[in-house]
């Protein structure tokens, strides 16, 4: 299994790199990238990525 890393970038977004299971607030699988972006600023037009 790979590791999973969680890198918080100055002014950027949060970097998710390895096996992680996303779920909105229903439950439901969020599509999943490897590494993935998540949005802090709340800007972005594909929240929360």
């Amino acid at each position: 299994m790979s590791e999973t890393r969680i890198q918080i970038l100055n002014k950027g977004p949060i970097i998710v790199a390895g096996h992680v299971d996303v779920v909105d607030d229903e439950g439901k699988a969020v599509r999943q990238h490897d590494p993935m972006a998540i949005c802090r600023c709340g800007q972005s037009g594909n929240m929360p990525f």
